[in-house]
């Protein structure tokens, strides 16, 4: 969500009409997706635990209030140094060389999770491993599909993401980076000197579904029960024209899988859709002045039929972020905001293909201003002890989060500083 904040602080503003109502299976023919009832991990989080920027923050905190809220999904940020080689050219088998360390606390993190109630723990990162041409570069540099290094590329990806899914196996679902669909995400290694220099649609497609296939492939030779999804591809257009833009990139996707060209390295070739993901992801951020609507549905149900056109309506969909700011003048309040959460989750009830909702997130993050203002801080729940002084307060989203999703704990544990 990083730096789209702006972007969404004018669109909120302009009017939309509503997108194409999905039309209801016929009488006889039974749901696709999965019910209300069989989704036991709807009710989720997303947080940065490790390598935190919140001040204050301890794993404890963390993982206590997840625990006091409900929360049975945690979608995991990863970081690069989990990769002992990172920001380096060296060998395929070298570049998935895990630190020891990081894997151990990685580890105790999701176990202790998963002690406390959480049932799936997503584990996501911006992950893409290094070549020549991409050393130095920004964490989103990937090489160009024409380049020399681009198949180089992709058997790293295999190797690494094989590597991960053997030494991490509390991970249930892969999440196999970020926003790719979004230049800001995945770019070519130019882009940071002349952001002019982009990908095209149709270029970030070829590298999705690429990466996908060799991702898959390396999680699943090391863990066949872990699933694979894609990166929850960002609505950077705004609300409605990004919502619509993700539809248009699913269908990419599905196209290139079909064309039998792809993966585009290598001389095998599948048209199989589960041979590049197992599940869908993407990011329904929606308006910050007013709540998600029936237009809200009717643009997430649009992408789902396009999964439903390529074979996919039995496939689950992770919404592995979503979440309000009240940060930025003209968007709602936090007490407002809070009750925007029963009227989504609401919908998410008519909503059977929704696997997972993980909330962005947790805590308000005076640091990640850097990124999106005070619009990206005040996504959070509880409050940022500032400098030492006092503790994790709840706001009133907590409160409404927890109340949705069951939970029972003393979300006001660490408010005070003695705690």
């Amino acid at each position: 969500m990083k730096k789209l904040i702006a972007c969404f602080a004018f669109l909120c503003f302009l009017a939309t009409g509503c997108a194409s109502t999905v039309p209801p299976p016929p009488e006889n023919e039974p749901p696709t997706g999965e019910t209300v009832d069989s989704r036991p991990a709807l009710h989720g989080i997303g947080e940065p635990f490790f390598n935190s920027a919140v001040k204050g923050f301890t794993f404890d905190v963390g993982i206590d209030l997840a625990a006091a809220i409900g929360v049975k999904s945690y979608r995991a940020w990863l970081e690069q140094s989990i990769f002992v080689n990172w920001q380096a050219d060296v060998s395929v088998e070298q570049s998935a060389v895990l630190n020891a360390g990081a894997i151990a606390v990685y580890r105790g993190v999701f176990q202790r999770l998963k002690a406390n109630g959480v049932l799936e723990i997503v584990g996501h990162g911006i992950l893409f491993p290094r070549v020549a041409g991409t050393v130095g570069k920004s964490i989103n540099a990937v090489p160009r599909p024409a380049s020399a290094e681009y198949g180089e590329f992709l058997l790293k990806m295999k190797a690494c993401y094989k590597a991960l899914a053997a030494a991490l196996p509390e991970v249930d679902v892969w999440e196999v980076g970020n926003e790719s669909n979004a230049n800001e995400w995945m770019h070519p290694p130019e882009y940071e000197i002349d952001s002019s220099v982009r990908f095209t649609q149709a270029d970030s497609a070829r590298v999705c579904t690429d990466f996908l296939y060799y991702a898959l492939q390396g999680v699943k030779e090391a863990n066949p029960k872990a699933l694979v999804i894609n990166p929850g591809w960002s609505p950077y257009l705004g609300p409605v024209a990004g919502l619509q833009d993700v539809k248009n990139f699913q269908k990419l996707i599905y196209e290139n899988i079909k064309s039998g060209a792809y993966p585009s390295y290598g001389s095998v070739k599948s048209v199989n859709n589960r041979d590049y993901f197992d599940g869908v992801s993407w990011h329904p951020y929606y308006y910050h002045t007013t709540p998600p609507d029936a237009q809200w549905r009717s643009l997430n149900d649009d992408i789902y039929e396009v999964m439903r056109e390529y074979g996919d309506g039995d496939v689950g969909v992770w919404f592995t972020e979503v979440g309000f700011t009240s940060g930025h003048p003209g968007f709602a309040s936090t007490e407002t905001q809070a009750g925007w959460y029963a009227l989504m989750f609401g919908l998410v009830d008519e909503m059977p293909y929704v696997h997972t909702v993980n909330v962005f997130r947790m805590f308000e993050c005076a640091h990640d201003a850097i990124w999106g203002g005070e619009g990206e801080v005040k996504f959070g729940m509880f409050s940022e002890p500032v400098s030492g002084i006092g503790g994790f307060v709840p706001n009133a989203k907590a409160f409404a989060l927890q109340a949705i999703y069951g939970g029972t704990g003393d979300l006001s544990k660490y408010a005070s500083a003695a705690n």
